[in-house]
Formats: structure tokens, C-alpha cells, sequence
């Protein structure tokens, strides 16, 4: 059985819709680098975005490797708990987390 789909290309692809993508896609990410630089030019990167999709000739850039398991393996942190993007790191000793603050935002800036 054929599955009807209730949105039309047209409208996925659309300047407005692009623009609400990326309003919840910031939420959280203002301060990144790749952020700021793509809001720089952002009604020209939209448009270019809705030109390369609706034209069919969209092609992603490449893939950055990082490290899944940051908190493990760089922080070395014992405790912690991850939910999607966010993640509490828990300790006795304060100085130590306060240190974790730059390798954390760097982390961010990074990924």
C-alpha cells in the first residue's frame, strides 16, 4: 500500500520554512563559531540553501570526527549524566570543575 505524504517539497524547501529550521536550530548554539559566522550572511545562506534544494543540487559538506566519549576520555570525569546535547558533571572537588569550564566551552566551539 502506497503511503501519502502530507507535506509537499515545496514547502519543506521553503524560504520560511528554512528560517524556522533554523531558529529552533540555534536554540542553545548562539555562541559557537560556526553559528555566528553562518548568521552573519543569513538571509543570503537561506537563500542559497533554498536555491541548492530546490534546484536539486544541495550537497552536504564533510563530516568532523570528534570524540563521542569527551567527558571519559578528556575530562576524565567519574561522574556525570548525559541527556542528548547537555550533560551534569558531578565532584567534591570544586577547583576541578571549575577547570573543566574552558575544556568544555572549547569542546563546544569545536563540535
Amino acid at each position: 500500500m502506497k503511503r501519502q505524504l502530507s507535506h509537499k517539497f515545496e514547502d519543506i524547501v521553503s524560504v520560511e520554512n528554512l528560517l524556522e529550521a533554523w531558529r529552533e536550530f540555534i536554540r542553545g548554539k548562539r555562541k559557537r563559531r560556526d553559528v555566528q559566522e553562518f548568521s552573519l550572511a543569513l538571509m543570503d545562506n537561506i537563500f542559497q540553501l533554498h536555491h541548492d534544494l530546490k534546484s536539486l543540487t544541495y550537497r552536504h559538506g564533510g563530516y568532523q570526527a570528534f570524540k563521542i566519549n569527551f567527558m571519559k576520555h578528556r575530562l576524565k570525569a567519574k561522574y556525570y549524566i548525559r541527556y542528548a546535547d547537555d550533560f551534569v558533571i558531578f565532584s567534591e572537588n570544586k577547583e576541578w570543575l571549575e577547570k573543566q569550564t574552558g575544556l568544555i566551552k572549547n569542546f563546544c566551539m569545536i563540535s
